[in-house]
């Protein structure tokens, strides 16, 4: 199995390089996806713990873990240009280094040139070569936030030759619910090594939400982290809702930057006028972020905000963003990302709903009682502020596991 592996990731290798150079999100670091990061600090010798969070709100997650570590080395790896960008402001511009290719070559440059003691990675993101080679030279592999759909499981179940033995030796894995525990105990982590504690995301929107001095700006619905098979029916509600309210402020945010063409093309084709963020103007119907970086703050300017992602299959967006600035929140039928946030979420006021014309009936009821809204704000924030403190512990039992005296 690892030899048809190893001649897969080569063949990748070999016809896919071209991608890596042009790719919108991948092509920010080319020689480092080889295994040879630009540079990387030696931290006075010491061997650095590795982060490794994939894209913008990984690297949110593991934020405020790395902050609990205090003075300790460490080094952060990121695999999208949103992921790096979010790292610069949220870590003060520090190096932020590529995650190799998972080929033998290019995992072993990069072991060899940072040496670290021990690898968190963030969410799920497993590769084959990677947790074999850390495995081979006894560093521990430690995954927080572990999140596995049911596809997922279905997926790595059926190359259980391939990932059963990796599985099994992850060190430590910490989860948001049972739900999640019993799929990676499923897939071969032994129980023990299986933490249900929460989400570090909560400190992260926490600690992220003080540091917002002004919102970029003020509307009364955000529609924040749309995926391009939602485009049409955001377009059909963002259209209902102007042609009722002409006078509210709209905006959408794409998940993805190169994507805001889309949404502006859909948009337009429901006869609305939009403008983008880059380039505003005034007193069009919908505002279009077409920036990095801004969706966060501006779930602090608005008065109602719908979570993407959870239109269609995609599994929700956040919904904690708007949730810790008070913000009444809601979202389709599909939020199996954040099951374990649902959970306590919706008891405290935030909405599903699973058809277009219950969304704007929803949103219309917010903006008719604003008491009521503030009120259902407030208890979302609350439920937020209740549920903090994990990624402290995290850091603890990583520190401990790194063979650190704390």
């Amino acid at each position: 199995m690892w030899v048809l592996y190893w001649c897969a990731t080569t063949l990748l290798l070999l016809l896919g390089w071209p991608l890596l150079l042009v790719h919108p999100k991948l092509r920010w670091s080319f020689i480092g996806r080889l295994g040879f990061p630009r540079s990387v600090d030696d931290h006075d010798g010491a061997r650095p713990i590795w982060f490794h969070a994939s894209s913008a709100g990984d690297v949110r997650a593991v934020w405020p873990v790395v902050r609990a570590l205090g003075d300790e080395a460490w080094l952060l790896s990121c695999t999208t240009d949103s992921g790096k960008a979010t790292a610069a402001q949220l870590f003060g511009g520090r190096e932020v280094v590529a995650l190799p290719l998972d080929h033998p070559f290019c995992v072993w440059a990069f072991l060899r040139r940072v040496k670290p003691r021990l690898l968190v990675l963030e969410y799920a993101e497993l590769w084959p070569e990677l947790l074999r080679q850390l495995h081979r030279r006894g560093v521990p592999v430690v995954v927080t936030n572990g999140t596995l759909s049911r596809r997922s499981v279905a997926r790595y179940g059926a190359l259980r030759r391939l990932f059963g033995a990796l599985f099994s030796s992850l060190r430590e894995v910490f989860v948001r619910d049972a739900t999640q525990r019993d799929r990676f105990v499923e897939l071969g982590v032994p129980a023990d090594r299986v933490q249900v504690c929460g989400s570090t995301k909560i400190d992260g929107v926490l600690e992220q939400a003080r540091a917002i001095e002004e919102p970029p700006f003020q509307c009364d619905l955000l529609v924040g982290s749309l995926h391009q098979d939602e485009f049409t029916r955001v377009g059909e509600l963002l259209a209902t809702l102007h042609g009722r309210h002409p006078e509210r402020r709209l905006v959408a945010v794409p998940r993805y930057l190169q994507q805001a063409d889309a949404l502006v093309s859909q948009l337009e084709r429901r006869g609305l006028s939009v403008e983008r963020y880059s380039r505003r103007s005034s007193g069009a119907a919908v505002l279009v972020v077409d920036a990095i970086g801004v969706l966060f703050g501006g779930y602090a300017g608005t008065r109602v905000a719908l979570v993407g992602g959870s239109l269609g299959a995609r599994g929700g967006q956040n919904p904690l963003e708007p949730a810790v600035f008070g913000v009444p929140g809601l979202s389709g039928p599909n939020m199996e990302n954040f099951a374990a946030e649902m959970a306590w979420l919706e008891p405290a006021g935030w909405m599903r709903r699973e058809s277009t014309a219950e969304l704007v009936e929803a949103i219309e009821a917010l903006w008719a009682d604003p008491e009521g809204a503030r009120l259902q704000g407030e208890g979302l924030r609350a439920a937020v502020v209740a549920h903090a403190g994990v990624s402290g512990r995290i850091a603890t039992r990583i520190l401990q596991l790194a063979r650190i005296d704390v």
